[in-house]
């Protein structure tokens, strides 16, 4: 009762509880020890399968106890009954097993077995099963082994019933559930099951699509106006939004004529499986000879810094001949090759999806200054359309799961929708981490794909601002934040080196020519100071 104080058991009751606990200690471990002995000896009788059902009623999670369980039916109850035999015996047990949930609902061994009876059972009965995990969910909705083992009788009742109704059913079910309580993520993730399975059934077109989707829009904003801080309505929004499938590009390619060195700049942090290929083709024959060395990748971003050195991941990639005697008079034309699968990128959001052949033309001159190797790239697959974006989202997906092309203007007028959503939270949720983190997640895709006039201006400093305030708000996660922020400021470093490249002034120059040791430290000095990026 409230208000009432707790009085502290006398030396007498304590003694006579403990009694009781040690002589029900001692009644458990002599069934388990007979359990293991019956075991040992292959004993499947009814006496083996009463000790089970005595451990397990006090003990649900002991799976070994539930294998052997099984094991007894199978070779011995099982052995010369006839089907309605079986369909009885396994009844009770999925009654016996009923009661057992009550000690512990979200027990996997359960579970397991119930799944084992319902499939060994003659003629099972998935409507019953299904009433039952709707009692279940009433007594706790965020019971994801509950969720689980919905989605378990959901695919068999399929097999049977109308799935068309049974799909809306059960998307109105998680409905009803998220709006009792927006903070259940099962629902918010059974939800993402259905939603397209709804759609497919339905066969709606694209009009009725978008209608559905911004319904969910509206669904998950007022889940945000409710408890911002809850990463559930968050994680199904990123979900709805989709991934965009981004085309890792060669930013630049150089020539260092003093060095005769190759500079590649990815768009990407990539590692190199392969070695890339470098060929030339010389002045006094036209055919094209193959030219060794090693590559020494520049730039990889760990822990808030820029690391120099032979790394397996990097941005920039440097090409330094090994044999000593290639002049850069013995050859007219240079070019490289990247395949995909020579690549990994540090982002599964990133693909190589098209070989890569670039080159240039080697002219005798005195000056000594760097070639811009050709930027046409001779493509073996062409390149993706700069009108489509590619986006991976489960609503969108083929049926043999390839990612659709997504068009241009609309991807940027949903960016630019939801954008404006999270300001308006962010307005009255100052410190929200979550709001914070899904902003800068979409003004990185929309500064990336959005090149028009209006956003000229639209600079990284946002993002960065963001980055520190997370930082500071989420300290367990700090390192990761100050891992993206330092990847956004060296990206957009890239990008104006690669500006600044094409017009190859006296500072470009300066980089170009240095030695690896030294070519980072001077590009972090030219492009990444405005934003402080760690030494």
């Amino acid at each position: 009762m409230h208000g009432v104080k707790r009085v502290k058991p006398s030396a007498e009751v304590e003694k006579l509880r403990k009694e009781r606990e040690a002589i029900k200690i001692k009644e458990y471990n002599n069934l388990v020890a007979s359990c293991f002995a019956k075991k040992t000896n292959f004993e499947y009788d009814e006496g083996a399968f009463d000790i089970t059902t005595k451990i397990l009623s006090q003990n649900p999670d002991f799976y070994t106890v539930w294998n052997f369980r099984r094991l007894i039916l199978l070779n011995g109850t099982f052995k010369d009954c006839s089907l309605e035999e079986k369909q009885d015996r396994l009844g009770s047990e999925l009654l016996f097993l009923q009661e057992i949930f009550k000690l512990n609902p979200k027990s996997y061994w359960i579970f397991n077995h119930r799944r084992w009876c319902l499939e060994t059972i003659p003629d099972p009965d998935w409507h019953n099963e299904l009433a039952l995990v709707d009692k279940m969910l009433d007594m706790d909705s965020r019971n994801f082994h509950g969720w689980d083992y919905r989605r378990y009788v959901i695919s068999k009742l399929t097999m049977h019933g109308d799935l068309k109704s049974l799909i809306q059913n059960e998307f109105d079910f998680t409905t009803t559930k998220i709006n009792q309580n927006f903070s259940n993520y099962s629902a918010w993730h059974q939800r993402s099951k259905l939603l397209p399975k709804l759609i497919k059934e339905k066969n709606l077109n694209d009009q009725e699509i978008k209608e559905i989707i911004n319904r969910e829009f509206e669904l998950v904003k007022s889940a945000f106006y409710t408890d911002p801080d809850d990463q559930s309505s968050w994680l199904y929004h990123r979900w709805l939004i989709g991934r965009e499938i981004r085309h890792i590009s060669i930013l630049g390619a150089y020539f260092n004529r003093k060095r005769c060195q190759i500079i590649l700049v990815f768009d990407d942090e990539i590692g190199m499986l392969s070695p890339f290929q470098v060929f030339c083709k010389s002045e006094k024959s036209s055919t094209i000879n193959n030219i060794n060395g090693d590559w020494q990748s520049l730039g990889v971003v760990e822990g808030g810094s820029v690391n120099i050195g032979d790394k397996i991941h990097g941005f920039f990639w440097i090409f330094t001949p090994s044999s000593q005697d290639i002049e850069n008079e013995d050859f007219t034309e240079l070019f490289f090759t990247v395949k995909p699968e020579w690549i990994v990128s540090s982002n599964s959001e990133t693909i190589l999806d098209k070989i890569i052949q670039r080159g240039c033309t080697i002219k005798k001159s005195e000056n000594e200054k760097d070639i811009l190797i050709s930027m046409t790239s001779k493509t073996v697959i062409e390149d993706v359309s700069e009108q489509t974006i590619n986006i991976s989202s489960d609503l969108i997906h083929h049926e043999s799961q390839e990612t659709l092309p997504i068009d241009k203007s609309e991807r940027i007028a949903l960016l630019q929708r939801e954008i404006s959503t999270i300001r308006e939270l962010l307005e009255l949720e100052p410190d929200s981490k979550w709001c914070l983190q899904t902003l800068a997640n979409l003004l990185r895709e929309f500064k990336r794909i959005n090149n028009s006039k209006e956003v000229k201006n639209f600079e990284v400093d946002e993002i960065v601002t963001i980055y520190d305030k997370l930082i500071v708000i989420d300290k367990m996660r700090a390192k990761r934040f100050e891992d993206l922020r330092s990847k956004i400021i060296f990206e957009n470093s890239i990008r104006r080196f690669i500006q600044s490249a094409d017009d190859l002034t006296s500072e470009m120059q300066q980089i170009l020519s240095e030695s690896s040791d030294n070519f980072l430290n001077i590009f972090k000095k030219l492009f990444c100071k405005p934003y402080h990026l760690a030494e």
